[in-house]
């Protein structure tokens, strides 16, 4: 998997090449991309509520239109509501634990929960590229992008 940057005054001329498989495709699927400032993490020693404050307070989003295949779309998609079923379950469990004041059954209930963290993950780093963006808001960084993509997007680039 490769990193790419690109100008975000460039996102229609990004190639036909899906970003997350390499194969060619006329499709496009609209992200967002996140800036997140690193300062308010100086505020934790200090504060956990502060430096989520400072966090939450300097996110920026920026629309990015980015050439992803349909059938890599579907799959995330199709996916996405498996960990919050995984999750949904994992609090029955917990509570049947609770209520019952088994540690074995409150443990199985954690584990679930882990599973659906676990299921999270595993369905964005298969189907997803990480997305950035500058404070600025003009440049892009996509990281988990197929080596086809950066090598289309460095032809294009220089022409």
């Amino acid at each position: 998997m490769a990193v790419v940057r690109f100008y975000t005054a460039d996102q229609g001329d990004l190639p036909s090449v899906c970003a997350k498989t390499g194969r060619p495709t006329g499709d496009r699927v609209e992200v967002d991309a996140y800036f997140r400032p690193l300062w308010p993490w100086l505020l934790l020693p200090f504060s956990w509520l502060a430096t989520l404050v400072g966090i939450l307070a300097g996110v920026k989003a920026i629309k990015v239109t980015l050439p992803v295949s349909a059938d890599v779309a579907d799959r995330y998609r199709r996916w996405r509501a498996v960990p919050y079923a995984i999750a949904g379950a994992g609090v029955a469990v917990l509570v049947v634990g609770a209520v019952l004041r088994s540690a074995p059954v409150l443990a199985a209930g954690v584990l679930t929960e882990a599973g659906a963290a676990l299921a999270r993950a595993v369905n964005l780093l298969a189907h997803t590229c990480a997305v950035s963006a500058n404070a600025e808001g003009d440049v892009i960084t996509l990281g988990r992008c197929h080596r086809k993509f950066k090598a289309a997007l460095r032809e294009l680039a220089n022409g």
